[in-house]
């Protein structure tokens, strides 16, 4: 089936991904997180997200308070601004 998605009679999919397949993508999304990992390991967490925006985005909480305001609205917690919450 090389891969493919198919319907077995009983309705389970069987087939979807292969082994070599899992191992590719598994190399693939360490090879894409480990220099972060390894950023924030060598740099700590504060400095790294102070000087990466992209990485901030990806906060949600940040010392007990959370700083993501879409989830804020959402659960109707309180924001606070994840620069406030680092900077004291």
């Amino acid at each position: 089936m090389g891969g493919n998605i198919y319907k077995e009679e009983n309705s389970d999919y069987r087939g979807a991904i292969t082994p070599l397949a899992a191992a590719v993508l598994t190399q693939a999304l360490c090879n894409t997180t480990l220099p972060y990992a390894l950023k924030l390991a060598n740099q700590g967490f504060v400095k790294v997200i102070k000087g990466d925006g992209a990485l901030a985005k990806g906060v949600n909480t940040f010392n007990g308070c959370l700083t993501n305001e879409p989830v804020s609205r959402a659960l109707g917690i309180p924001y606070t601004p994840l620069d406030r919450v680092m900077n004291g």
